[in-house]
C-alpha cells in the first residue's frame, strides 16, 4: 500500500569504467557526465533534481517524465545502465512497503519470483535477511507466488545504505564508454552512407569529440547525398549530449572534373579521391587542433579499402588516422547502425559517377605518388578549402548555419 511521504521516484544511473580512474582524472569524467545529464533534460523540458549515491547518480523527476528520462539518459556515453526506482529510507519496514509498491506493477499471481538484496554500512540486517523479509512480504501481499532464485519470471532489487534504499525491477542499457568530450577532438569524415556514422558513434563512444568534415562531389554524387549525410549527423547529435556537433562542407567538383578527364588516372581514382580526402581532412585538422582523422574504412569491402590500398594511402601520410571498423563484417556494421539510429532505410540515389568500372585493387605507391606529382593533383586541396558551408546540430536540430 502506498505511505504519503514513503518513497520518491528516481532514476538510477550508473557508470561503469570511470570507477577504474584516478580521483582527478575521475571527478572530471563525472564532470562531463553531468553536464551531459543537464543538457539532454533540459533539452526535453524535463524538470529534475541531480543527487550522487555512492557510485550511482540519481536523477529525480515526476513520475509521468520517468520513461523520457530514461530514454535520454539511455544516449548518454559513460552510462552503463539505468533503472527508473524508488528511493526510500534504511528502515527495514519501509523498504518492505517501498518493494511491496514497486512489485504491484508487474508481479502478479502465479509468478516466480526472486528478491536480489545488498546492503552496505546498514547493520540491522544483513544481506540475506532483507531478501528474506522482503521476499515474505511480497509473498503474503500478492497471492499463490512462487520463490524461484534461478531463473524467475521477475526479479527485485534492493540496495540498502545507511543514506538510504534504492528498490527498482528495471534496468535498461546504456551505450557504456566514456563521457563525450574527455578525450580531444578528431575530424571525422561523413558520408552519405552507413559505415562513416557508426565509426564516427564508435569514437565518440571512448570520450572523442568529432568535427565532421564532408566532401561535396557536385555532379558526381547522386542527389540524395548532401540530405542523408546531414540526417546522419542530426542521428548523431542525439548522442552528443552538451555539446553540438559541426559539419563543415566543402566542394570538390573542380577535383573530380579534372581526374575523369585524364586516361591515366581512370584506374586510381578511388585511391586518388581517398587522398585528397586525407589531405584535405588534415589541413582541416590543423585548423581546428584536432588530433587525428575518422574514416569508416572496412578490409576489402570495396576498391580503396583492400590492404595493398590502404597501406598506399596510409604509408607516407604524417597524421592519425583511426579506423574502429576495420575489422566489422559489414552485417555488424548495418546492426550498430539500426541500434544507434543511423541507418537509412530508403535514402535514395547516394551513388558516385566518379567509380570507375575496374578500379585498381592494389594500387603502387610510387604510381599514386607519380600521379599525384604529374597532374599537380595538391593543388585542388586549397580550390576545396576555398569554398566551406558549415552547419551545427544539436540533439537532433540544426541550430546554426555559417
Amino acid at each position: 500500500m502506498e505511505i504519503e511521504g514513503l518513497c520518491t521516484d528516481v532514476v538510477i544511473l550508473r557508470y561503469g569504467e570511470l570507477f577504474l580512474k584516478s580521483e582527478p582524472v575521475k571527478k572530471r569524467y563525472l564532470e562531463y557526465l553531468r553536464q551531459h545529464i543537464n543538457a539532454v533534460l533540459h533539452a526535453q523540458e524535463i524538470s529534475f533534481v541531480l543527487q550522487e549515491f555512492r557510485g550511482r547518480m540519481l536523477v529525480y523527476v515526476a513520475k509521468e517524465r520517468m520513461q523520457a528520462t530514461c530514454d535520454a539518459l539511455s544516449k548518454i556515453f559513460g552510462v552503463v545502465s539505468i533503472s527508473p526506482g524508488l528511493k526510500t529510507t534504511h528502515d527495514i519496514e519501509d523498504i518492505k512497503k517501498t518493494a511491496i509498491l514497486c512489485a504491484k506493477k508487474r508481479l502478479q499471481q502465479h509468478m516466480s519470483f526472486a528478491v536480489r538484496a545488498r546492503r552496505d554500512s546498514v547493520f540491522a540486517y544483513t544481506s540475506l535477511s532483507l531478501a528474506a523479509d522482503v521476499g515474505s512480504a511480497l509473498y503474503d501481499t500478492i497471492p499463490h507466488l512462487n520463490v524461484n532464485l534461478d531463473s524467475p519470471e521477475y526479479e527485485i532489487f534492493i540496495e540498502a545504505r545507511k543514506e538510504g534504499a534504492l528498490v527498482y525491477d528495471e534496468r535498461m542499457n546504456g551505450p557504456g564508454g566514456l563521457p563525450l568530450g574527455t578525450q580531444g577532438r578528431v575530424i571525422s569524415l561523413l558520408s552519405a552512407g552507413i559505415d562513416s556514422p557508426v565509426a564516427s558513434w564508435l569514437m565518440m563512444k571512448r570520450g572523442v569529440v568529432p568535427y565532421f568534415l564532408h566532401i561535396n562531389t557536385g555532379t558526381y554524387g547522386g542527389e540524395a547525398i548532401e540530405a542523408c549525410t546531414m540526417q546522419n549527423i542530426s542521428s548523431l547529435s542525439i548522442w552528443s549530449g552538451s555539446f553540438p556537433l559541426t559539419l563543415e562542407t566543402i566542394f570538390a567538383q573542380h577535383f573530380f572534373d579534372y581526374i575523369t578527364s585524364k586516361p591515366d588516372l581512370y584506374r586510381y581514382r578511388c585511391v586518388l579521391c581517398k587522398r585528397f580526402m586525407l589531405a584535405c581532412a588534415r589541413e582541416v585538422a590543423c585548423e581546428q587542433k584536432a588530433a587525428g582523422i575518422v574514416m569508416g574504412d572496412n578490409i576489402g569491402q570495396v576498391a580503396s579499402q583492400t590492404i595493398d590500398n590502404l597501406y598506399t594511402l596510409t604509408s607516407g601520410f604524417d597524421f592519425p588516422i583511426f579506423r574502429p571498423l576495420l575489422t566489422y563484417d559489414k552485417e555488424e556494421i548495418v546492426a550498430l547502425a539500426r541500434k544507434i539510429g543511423t541507418f537509412i532505410e530508403a535514402p535514395g540515389d547516394t551513388s558516385c559517377s566518379a567509380v570507375p568500372k575496374k578500379p585498381s585493387i592494389a594500387a603502387p605507391k610510387e604510381t599514386i605518388d607519380h600521379l599525384v606529382q604529374k597532374h599537380s593533383l595538391d593543388s585542388f586541396i586549397e580550390d576545396a578549402l576555398s569554398c566551406r558551408k558549415v552547419v551545427r546540430v544539436q540533439h537532433g536540430r540544426q541550430i546554426d548555419e555559417i
